[in-house]
């Protein structure tokens, strides 16, 4: 428990740099913060603490929509000639990676209170298919979209 609470300290990101629309460094961090309380459900869902489990599953999942819904906020506010990626890409990720996350919500949902090694293994494997979609968006966020994001906000669009 110890550890969560460690955590905790770290979950605030950094302020945004205009009122209502976060700097790259902010969504960036976010990401990692993300990858925190993701780390934070499966060390959870290992240990077989399923109700925990499912608390953290909710707190990231909110905490992935928040994230989200501030980038397609900012997506129609960019250059998209200046990207290497179209912004329909973006937008189709996001949908996906909450499809995903949201299947994933309702296999917890249905999750026994003691549930096998069998249904954990299940859930990490359904788990890691989430993780490779992100991981790959996050790249393409940070090493475009982003480049983009700031420029707009330095530019006042």
């Amino acid at each position: 428990m110890a550890r969560d609470s460690m955590l905790d300290a770290t979950l605030e990101p950094p302020s945004t740099s205009v009122p209502g629309r976060a700097s790259a460094a902010v969504l960036t961090h976010e990401h990692r913060l993300l990858e925190q309380l993701l780390q934070r459900h499966q060390r959870a869902l290992v240990d077989a603490r399923i109700e925990q489990a499912a608390a953290h599953w909710q707190r990231y999942r909110q905490a992935l929509a928040a994230h989200i819904d501030q980038e397609e906020a900012g997506l129609d506010q960019l250059d998209s000639d200046a990207l290497r990626w179209p912004l329909r890409l973006y937008r189709a990720e996001h949908r996906r990676i909450l499809e995903l996350a949201d299947r994933i919500a309702d296999q917890l949902a249905r999750a026994p209170r003691r549930a096998t090694a069998v249904f954990r293994i299940d859930m990490l494997e359904r788990e890691k298919t989430l993780k490779g979609v992100l991981e790959h968006h996050h790249e393409r966020e940070e090493q475009d979209l982003y480049l983009v994001w700031d420029r707009a906000i330095d530019n006042g669009r």
